[in-house]
């Protein structure tokens, strides 16, 4: 083999690293499927997003309680100080 013909079947760690990468991955550009739900799973769905939304609201409301009362206690007693 010549030089030049070495030079073209060997490749750089970086393309075989790609060439791995690649193999492994599935093509999901291909696919074409979509899932339809039913009206019932629809149903469904906007209840759970409903009780996650009120949740959080709730998370947030409680963080809040806590920090108005702990910071009301913290300047009560700096205050008697």
């Amino acid at each position: 083999m010549t030089e030049t013909e070495n030079r073209k079947t060997k490749k750089s760690v970086g393309e075989m690293i790609e060439e791995v990468i690649e193999s492994k991955q599935p093509d999901y550009t291909q696919s074409t499927e979509t899932v339809r739900l039913t009206p019932e799973q629809e149903k469904a769905r906007a209840r759970r997003n409903v009780v996650i939304a009120w949740s959080l609201v709730g998370f947030m409301v409680a963080v809040f309680a806590i920090t108005v009362v702990r910071l009301s206690q913290n300047i009560a007693a700096g205050a008697g100080a």
